[in-house]
Parts: structure tokens; C-alpha cells; sequence
């Protein structure tokens, strides 16, 4: 027994208990049962020692009941027959009782330890086990074929446009046997093409495509299809800063301990040097760090576009980060300025990305402008004179939280390019009010990252579920054993756990298919499928019920037919687009049952043809809108507004007319009607700026007004906010 702490009851407080024999003393009684109850919720010290000897929560509160009794009624168990453990734990209770302080309690935690040996030996035993499955502790001896390999690895640390990744490139295109993990499907694409033309030849590996072929010496694929089987000369792990993603760390994690290759190149911003070293010195590899500055000067602007979307010039990216939002800005920038504009987000296939971006770069194609979410920090060769930030707050997936300094720094550094049409790069804002919080992001040093994700694999869930097995007779649904992993889990200090809540919400979708192996659950958490779009997750149930019996199922999706190009018809491409290509990722790792792969292969592509033609109809649309209305308002202001043509430069500078009290557009003048940009939509404050009007508002009732009145309507059917496909 630890010497109680001393306390404001310590000198004062004399146990009126003088020997082991019976019960407590009613003298002793009051200040004892004070602090057992406080030890039923104690988080601090079972926290630490109790989780040590595989104490859980549960278990804890009935160690605690079991000690009450025998403190109260037989102190000579509770405390060994040692008079002098049983007095300082009742100082302890006394002190307790007298301040409150909880750091009284913490030498009573052995007590309660000692009662879970004694009552409750068989459970403590059974969650050692089980503590023991789930230790993730050491990761790296979990490749043991890695470690046999002297590794040197080579951090490329640098800012956006620095030439890290290309001269990790370079040493991959030299190898003769080569591999490039990357974090999206449109970088695996864009290696691939790149390395085919250089002539290594390579295959492509993401979770929905396998382009392969014999002989081939290379691979391009996602990070998450790292093959951690082959052996290699050299891999390349891209955007390796990525390693302290939330929901995505555990896969570079994976690849960045697990991948089988004499010289493991890492990419990103330097801001992940402190997780490579600590990762690497795990491995017992060798370590080079080779560190790269800007090739292009990058400034931030001096002004904002003060709200109005007449700001807007030729080679320029406005960034959004809503499907509604990038829609809306894109429709009002055409009708408004006359540039036509490309759009880049997440839910695109890498094909229209590219094709996207080939538009806007191509400076004969008429497409000038870039609306795109935080899809192009990454993946995409852009030739970008300014980024523009429409706002800087985005949706997370659980709140509206202001961009970190490197999500800022990320994207704002897609403007300007070495080699490109514009070699300096400019980043601004849209409203006046995030112009000095972007210069402030833009020099503040993005924070370090120190641990690395984990996960557990299939192999482990498993593992775990057979030792829980073993204890309690039978294995509770996915989702709940999943819980108790993570609760029996065991990290160290250079090691996180990755956020499972898209994992659970997979394991609970599936719990009503009978038959499904738990192996089966497992990997269909993996699976890329949208549960909050009903059609979408009707067919990944109807494909896992065909897993569950073996039952070999046709890709059973039909693409829309519409001779309008709207946003409501591009939404519904998308989520079929996003049906066919679950149906690819399914038949990539459940060939027998999903036999349908070049009928969805056909059906993708004819999807992505879709896709490319109902953006180039969109945009075609809303700027023959936009001249016709630039046409009716010339035509007006050319006009009196009883139609007789004005003849002298004296009756155009007459001002128009008081509005009638009462009438709209006396109240749209009183009240500063043209409301702000996208930004306003989230409840900012503010009138309208440099002359802005209703026509500069992507969230104006007049404009929309206008839009109905044309039969335009870009905006019906889309959902808020923007996901990432890339993943898997």
C-alpha cells in the first residue's frame, strides 16, 4: 500500500480501527464509504494501473463493490491482515472526504486490483488474452519479410511545387523493379500514364480499376493496394504527411513499415519529418532527409475580391467545398464574366478530373476559369495564376471548422507552376474578412506530425474474434466486436488509432445479411459505398446478401438518359457512376461471386462519357443564359424605362426614379439587397460591396428567380458537402 498523500485530514484524522478482527468501526465508516463511491467513477488511476492488469470499465465497477464489502465488513481481506495499509487508507478517505481532491484516491487503485485478483482471477486472465490479440504495440515487427531487407529510406520534404516528387520519380523510373503508392486514384492514373510513356512498363492497382499486364516492371497504385508481398528496388509513398490523417493514416502507416524495397522514397511536407524518423529508427533503417524549397515565388494578395464576383480574371481557381456551392459559383462566374469554367471535385472520376484540368490548361479551349473543391491540392498538374478562396471554413463530418495553416498552404500552393504559363503564384480571398486570416495560415509553421494511424487488418479481427470465443462462448455482431478491439487495444506514444466511425456504420448496415463470414464483414467495411444515398445502399446490401450465398450477381445499374444537362442530372450520374464502381471494387476481391467486370468496366466508362458531356452541355447553358441576360441589360440601360431611346449624356446621368414606398425594390434598396458571396450563405455579416449586385450573389433569390424563369435549374438534387472517393 502506497503512504497516503498528505491532505487537510491527514494530522487531524485518527482511525478509530485498532485491529484486523471484525468489521470496520462505525467511527470509520463515514470517510470510507465517501471515497469507495468516488472510486466507482475514478477515470484517472483505471486509466492507468487497472488498464494495466485488464481492468475494463465494467469490470472495474464490480471490483469496486466487492471491495466496499470487504473493507466495511472484512478489512483483514481487503487489506492482507497489514493494520497499518488499513490506516493509511483510511487517512487516505478522511483526506478525501475533507477536500475532494481525487489525488487521495490514487493509492486505493491496488486495493481494487487486489480484489479483481481475488474475485474475478478467470475474467482477468481470459482479457489478458484478449489485451494480448489486440496489442498494437511494435507494428513494425508485424513485416517480419520487410525487416529482413536493408532499407534506406529517403525523406523528400518540401512545400507544393518544389520538385520533391519528381525527383523521387526519377529514382523509381531508374529502378528495375519499381512501385508508386499514392493518395488518390487520379496520382495512380497519372503515374501510370507517365511511367508507360517513359517506356517502364506498368501496371495500375486502385481499389476499383486493375489495368495489368504481363512482364510489366512497376506498379502505380493507391496507397491502400500497396502489395506488401512483392520485392522491389525502389517505392515512392506519396503525400506521406498523410500518415497523421484521421480516418486515412493507418494505410501509409502500412505501406511505409510494411513495403518490401531497397530504397523507400517519401514525399511530403516537412511537416511529417518528425513521424518518418521516429518510424524509421523502428525499422532499424537507414535514414537520408533531402530538403526542397519552392522552384516559384507564391505571394498573397493585397486586397480581396471585396464580395463581388467581377474580381474573377483568366487563370484563376475558386476554391468551394460543397457539390452546391462549386455549382453555384460556376453558374454565376459564367453568367457574370463571360469566362467559362471547369469543374474539379472529389466525386469525379480521375478521368473528368483530368479531362477537367486538360481544359483549363489547354489555353485555346475557351475554359479560363477553375472551380474545384480541396480536390486539387493534390494530383493534378494545374496551370493556376491565383487561387481563390471563396471561403475558409469546410464542413469536416461533424462541424464547420476554419482550414488549418496546412490545408491552406496545401491548396494555395497550386498557384503558380515552374515551366508553367504562370511561374509566380498569387492566393486571395473572396471576402474582405479572411484575407488576414489566410496571410496568417499562409507563413504559420503547419503543426508537426509525431504518430503515425493504425488499424487493425482482417487477419487481426479475426484472431480477436476466436480468443473472444474462446472466453465467452460465442462472438458478438462486427460493429460491437470492433468496440471491444479498440477497448482491449494497446498503443504506444508514436501510434494512434484511426477513426472507425465509417467502418461501424458499414458493420451496422450489414448485420441483418445472414451468412456473411466475419472475414466477409471485415473487408466489406473497406468498401467505397455512400450509406446516406438510399439507392446506393439498397444495391451494396442486395451485392453483400449475393456474397453472403455465394450467389454470382450482373452489375444491376442503369444510367440516366436526359437531353437536358443539369446539376440534378449530373448528381444522379455520379451516384450510379459511384454503384458501378462499388460493383468493380467488389468483383477486384470477390471474382466468383461478382463475375460481371467488363460489363461494369463498359458501363463506367459510358458513365465518365455521361459525366464530361453534361459538364460541357452545363456550362454551355448557363453562359448563353448569361448573354442573353447581359443583352436584355444593355438593352436597358440603352432604353428609358418607357422604352424611348435616351439622346443626351444629361438624361443618362439622371437617377432613376424613387422606389415606391412599400414596393420590392424600395425595400431591396433599404435594405442593401445583393447579397454577399458563397461566404454569406454561412451566416456572415455584412452589406454588399463595390457596387455588387443581385447578379453577384451565388445565393440570390433574384438570380434564381431568373433561372426558374429560363427553365435553368443547375442546382435541384445536390446534397452539401463535397466526400472524398479516393480512399481504398
Amino acid at each position: 500500500m502506497h503512504p497516503a498523500p498528505s491532505g487537510a485530514g491527514d494530522s487531524a484524522f485518527v482511525p478509530a480501527t485498532q485491529t484486523m478482527d471484525g468489521a470496520l468501526s462505525q467511527a470509520d465508516h463515514g470517510p470510507a464509504i465517501v471515497a469507495i463511491r468516488a472510486l466507482y467513477t475514478y477515470s484517472e488511476g483505471m486509466d492507468r494501473a487497472a488498464a494495466e492488469a485488464a481492468i475494463d470499465s465494467n469490470l472495474w465497477a464490480r471490483c469496486v463493490a466487492r471491495l466496499r464489502g470487504e473493507i466495511l465488513n472484512q478489512p483483514r481481506l481487503a487489506f492482507g491482515g497489514e493494520l497499518a495499509d488499513c490506516h493509511a487508507f483510511l487517512r487516505s478517505a478522511a483526506a478525501y472526504e475533507a477536500d475532494g481532491n481525487s489525488a487521495h484516491l490514487q493509492p486505493m487503485v491496488p486495493l481494487v486490483i487486489g480484489a479483481a485478483r481475488r474475485h474475478f482471477r478467470p475474467m482477468l486472465e481470459a482479457a489478458a488474452v484478449l489485451r494480448q490479440t489486440a496489442d498494437l504495440r511494435n507494428p513494425a515487427s508485424w513485416y517480419p519479410d520487410a525487416r529482413k531487407i536493408r532499407r534506406k529510406i529517403v525523406m523528400h520534404m518540401g512545400p507544393t511545387n518544389s520538385g520533391k516528387t519528381y525527383s523521387a520519380l526519377q529514382r523509381l523510373r531508374e529502378g528495375k523493379q519499381g512501385v508508386y503508392c499514392g493518395p488518390l486514384r487520379l496520382l495512380a492514373l497519372e503515374v501510370y500514364e507517365s511511367l508507360n510513356q517513359q517506356g517502364a512498363i506498368t501496371n495500375l492497382v486502385t481499389g476499383q480499376e486493375r489495368r495489368e499486364v504481363m512482364f510489366a516492371s512497376h506498379t502505380s497504385c493507391t496507397v491502400e493496394m500497396t502489395n506488401l508481398d512483392k520485392e522491389y528496388d525502389v517505392a515512392v509513398i506519396d503525400e506521406v504527411q498523410m500518415i497523421g490523417d484521421e480516418s486515412r493514416g493507418w494505410a501509409w502507416t502500412r505501406a511505409l513499415l510494411g513495403v518490401q524495397a531497397r530504397e523507400v522514397h517519401v514525399c511530403g511536407d516537412p511537416a511529417s519529418a518528425p513521424v518518418v524518423r521516429k518510424l524509421a529508427a523502428a525499422c532499424g533503417d537507414e535514414l537520408e532527409e533531402r530538403v526542397y524549397e519552392r522552384l516559384t515565388p507564391l505571394s498573397v494578395s493585397e486586397e480581396s475580391l471585396g464580395g463581388t464576383i467581377r474580381g474573377i480574371r483568366k487563370g484563376d481557381a475558386v476554391v468551394a467545398f460543397s457539390r452546391r456551392d462549386i455549382y453555384q459559383l460556376r453558374r454565376l462566374i459564367e453568367r457574370s464574366t463571360g469566362h467559362k469554367c471547369c469543374v474539379v471535385y472529389g466525386r469525379l472520376p480521375p478521368e473528368t478530373r483530368n479531362s477537367q484540368a486538360r481544359l483549363f490548361n489547354d489555353p485555346t479551349s475557351g475554359y479560363d476559369v477553375l472551380v474545384a473543391s480541396d480536390a486539387i491540392g493534390m494530383g493534378l498538374n494545374l496551370n493556376i495564376r491565383r487561387v481563390v478562396f471563396s471561403t475558409l471554413t469546410k464542413f469536416n463530418g461533424s462541424h464547420t471548422a476554419v482550414l488549418s495553416a496546412s490545408q491552406m498552404k496545401q491548396i494555395a500552393g497550386r498557384a503558380g507552376r515552374a515551366g508553367g504559363i504562370y511561374p509566380e503564384g498569387e492566393v486571395s480571398t473572396f471576402d474582405d474578412e479572411d484575407l488576414p486570416l489566410l496571410a496568417q495560415g499562409m507563413v504559420q509553421p503547419s503543426e508537426p506530425v509525431i504518430a503515425a494511424g493504425l488499424q487493425p487488418n482482417t487477419e487481426q479481427v479475426v484472431q480477436f474474434a476466436e480468443s473472444w470465443r474462446g472466453i465467452h462462448g460465442s462472438v458478438p455482431n462486427l460493429s460491437r466486436l470492433l468496440a471491444n478491439f479498440l477497448e482491449a487495444s494497446q498503443l504506444d506514444g508514436d501510434y494512434f488509432m484511426c477513426d472507425n466511425n465509417e467502418t461501424m456504420r458499414i458493420a451496422q448496415a450489414i448485420e441483418g445479411v445472414p451468412n456473411l463470414t466475419l472475414a466477409q464483414q471485415h473487408d466489406l467495411t473497406a468498401a467505397p459505398v455512400r450509406l446516406r444515398d438510399p439507392d446506393i445502399r439498397a444495391c451494396f446490401l442486395r451485392y453483400a446478401e449475393a456474397l453472403a450465398t455465394s450467389t454470382p450477381i450482373a452489375v444491376d445499374v442503369q444510367l440516366p438518359i436526359s437531353s437536358r444537362a443539369s446539376a440534378r442530372h449530373l448528381d444522379v450520374l455520379e451516384s450510379r457512376m459511384q454503384a458501378v464502381e462499388l460493383y468493380c471494387w467488389l468483383a477486384n476481391r470477390f471474382p466468383l461471386v461478382f463475375t460481371d467486370l467488363d460489363a461494369a468496366e463498359k458501363l463506367r466508362a459510358r458513365a465518365i462519357t455521361s459525366i464530361e458531356s453534361g459538364l460541357m452541355q452545363l456550362s454551355t447553358n448557363a453562359t448563353e443564359h448569361g448573354i442573353k441576360e447581359a443583352n436584355a441589360r444593355r438593352a436597358q440601360i440603352a432604353k428609358g424605362s418607357d422604352g424611348v431611346r435616351r439622346t443626351s449624356r444629361a438624361s443618362a446621368r439622371k437617377p432613376p426614379p424613387a422606389p415606391k414606398a412599400g414596393s420590392k425594390a424600395g425595400a431591396a434598396q433599404a435594405t442593401g439587397a445583393g447579397v454577399r458571396g458563397p461566404s454569406r450563405a454561412r451566416g456572415r455579416k455584412g452589406g454588399p460591396k463595390r457596387g455588387q449586385g443581385a447578379e453577384d450573389s451565388a445565393f440570390s433569390s433574384l438570380a434564381a428567380a431568373a433561372d426558374a424563369a429560363a427553365g435553368f435549374d443547375p442546382m435541384a438534387g445536390l446534397d452539401g458537402h463535397d466526400a472524398s472517393w479516393e480512399r481504398r
